[in-house]
């Protein structure tokens, strides 16, 4: 049988077990709750452009792993905001829809004037109008994302968490 002071021993390590324990999941609780989930949409901060002007700027790292741009311009007195996938210096176009990667782009262009966005080609099935529909119909119509203002001159855009 053991003695009074060895079970003491015993019932004293068994509690500052029991308290490591407790204090090592509370721990990894609290790490858990501040990584991201992958199921969580990205918010980035942007500048917009001036009205009239717009602007291509790179979020590296939201399109799995690959960088990607987002187009900024004004269309009357809307912020108009799409997602373009970017990876190795060009534009991953799609090809019926956005997980098809088709055409490959080099330089992505905003034409006001003929009312198109697209690659800087000759080719059709590489444009959107501004509101974002296809140019031809046939191609998937863009990624618009939300952007809310931050009350100093930049914006909040939300990039869904199926393009993270």
């Amino acid at each position: 049988m053991w003695t009074r002071e060895q079970r003491i021993r015993i019932y004293v390590a068994w509690i500052r077990g029991m308290m490591l324990a407790g204090f090592a999941a509370i721990a990894w609780l609290f790490l858990a709750s501040l990584w991201r989930h992958h199921r969580e949409p990205t918010l980035l901060h942007l500048q917009a452009p001036p009205y009239g002007d717009a602007s291509l700027q790179t979020s590296p790292g939201v399109t799995g792993g690959h960088s990607s741009r987002v187009l900024l311009f004004w269309q009357g007195e809307r912020l108009r905001v799409y997602i373009f996938p970017y990876v190795d210096g060009v534009y991953a176009l799609p090809q019926g829809a956005w997980w098809q990667v088709g055409a490959m782009c080099a330089r992505l262009r905003l034409q006001r004037q003929q009312d198109w966005i697209g690659c800087d080609d000759d080719a059709p099935a590489h444009r959107w109008h501004l509101d974002g529909r296809s140019w031809t119909g046939t191609e998937p119509s863009l990624i618009a994302l939300h952007a809310s203002p931050d009350g100093r001159g930049g914006w909040w855009v939300e990039i869904p968490a199926a393009m993270n």
